[in-house]
């Protein structure tokens, strides 16, 4: 039978090696300072040929841990995904296609912003074979989530929490040319 105290201290050993010497690296951000900003809190899609849509959002990602992170991509950084809230879920709703090279990561220093826009050309039809889907309904709440890595391989291990890779909320509605 093991003594209480050598079983706290297994534990709390076990727990040391677990989080590791970069742990502190890994802050995750207040929800009312997001790393991943966009520049407004509502944006209209604009709906042409019947069941496209077309969409613009310009946004910066900050690094606000104490290690450099990685972006990575093929010849820019992968755009982030947008995801609608329902109820009290987020769910995907979007992901651009995007060429399967890999370029030299993007690296962002403690502090560095990375500005970007992210712009949306996207089928409602989720029968169309030609055209990135868009998960319908348009109008809802919405963020974006960015890949952010604290290593320059595209591993799952190396993804930041997702709270430290989503935006603010912003709102979303449809409007006609």
């Amino acid at each position: 039978m093991y003594r209480p105290s050598l079983l706290c201290l297994v534990v709390l050993l076990t727990s040391c090696t677990l989080i590791g010497p970069d742990s502190d690296a890994l802050i995750t951000p207040a929800p009312d300072s997001p790393a991943l900003v966009t520049d407004r809190s509502a944006y209209k899609a604009t709906v042409i040929e019947g069941d496209h849509i077309t969409l613009t959002i310009p946004l910066t990602y900050t690094n606000q841990t104490t290690q450099p992170l990685y972006l990575i991509g093929c010849r820019q950084p992968s755009s982030p995904i947008i995801e609608r809230q329902v109820g009290n879920v987020w769910i995907h709703v979007y992901a651009s296609i995007e060429l399967a090279c890999l370029s030299p990561p993007w690296v962002l220093n403690p502090g560095e912003h990375f500005q970007d826009t992210l712009r949306v050309r996207a089928s409602l039809d989720l029968e169309d074979k030609t055209f990135p889907k868009f998960l319908p309904p348009v109008t809802g709440n919405y963020r974006l989530v960015r890949s952010v890595y604290t290593q320059p391989e595209s591993y799952k291990e190396y993804l930041l929490p997702k709270q430290a890779r989503i935006s603010n909320t912003f709102t979303l509605s449809r409007t006609h040319p």
